[in-house]
């Protein structure tokens, strides 16, 4: 079994031991996850690595909106799912605030992260069970539906060695093991 999102990723660690009986799952034990879905941790850790990562303004809410550092645009991410919305002012991010709150959804609040969407890379790999990569490839975004935030509908597999080093790091802090 291998998540999509991170409520997947919570569910598939949480059950882990029982679903293992009949399946093979591709996540660490809970604690292990827990870090990770836990983003100041993985956030302090990735920097710790020397990791860029954009900056967190914290949750969705009306405290957020109330901050007078918050530098626009800004990103939307939902804890429960994949999609992001961007929010261009203060006003797009009370609508947005609102909607999450009407949902019940928690989101966080990030700098948008500028370029085009044919710069966007993403390192793949296989811990195995001693924090070791066991397979691994990279791969560059050539074209997202729909564009900017979307899902990534063409790519290019490439060598990431910058990538590599860094995301391996961070993952055996995070003590990880499995595809990541």
């Amino acid at each position: 079994l291998v998540p999509t999102n991170d409520l997947a990723l919570a569910a598939l660690a949480q059950y882990r031991e029982p679903l293992s009986r009949s399946f093979r799952v591709t996540v660490p034990e809970y604690e292990v996850t827990r870090r990770v879905l836990d983003r100041a941790t993985t956030y302090r850790l990735a920097r710790e690595v020397g990791v860029d990562v954009p900056r967190s303004y914290g949750a969705a809410s009306r405290e957020t909106i109330a901050r007078l550092d918050l530098v626009f645009p800004l990103v939307i991410k939902p804890l429960q799912r994949a999609s992001l919305s961007v929010v261009r002012d203060r006003m797009e991010l009370t609508a947005a605030v609102d909607r999450i709150e009407r949902s019940g959804m928690a989101a966080e609040v990030l700098d948008l992260v500028p370029g085009p969407e044919d710069q966007v890379y993403n390192y793949i790999v296989y811990l195995d069970r001693w924090g070791r990569p066991a397979a691994e490839f990279g791969v560059r975004q050539l074209r997202k539906a729909p564009r900017f935030l979307g899902v990534e509908r063409a790519a290019a597999a490439v060598e990431l060695p910058q990538l590599r080093e860094r995301t391996v790091a961070l993952l055996q802090r995070l003590g990880w093991r499995g595809i990541a």
